[in-house]
């Protein structure tokens, strides 16, 4: 889990990625950058970008999680 600052961090790193700025009345939703790509489908390309896609990789930080992999398991 991050921590408040982790994730202020993180979305710092995102915007200046990008060169996003923040604008009051902004609809970030629908509204586009001077490139023409709309800053949602901006933010789902980074996110997908931090997420680890290989198998290798998920299992060297599962012990970071093991608290949450054993209780989901008990769950189910």
């Amino acid at each position: 889990m991050y921590s408040h600052s982790q994730l202020l961090e993180y979305a710092q790193d995102f915007i200046q990625s990008y060169e996003i700025s923040i604008d009051e009345g902004c609809d970030y939703r629908n509204d586009q950058t001077d490139n023409g790509h709309y800053y949602c489908d901006l933010a789902s390309e980074w996110a997908d970008s931090q997420v680890d896609i290989y198998n290798s990789d998920l299992w060297e930080k599962a012990p970071k999680f093991q608290v949450w992999i054993e209780e989901t398991i008990n769950d189910f």
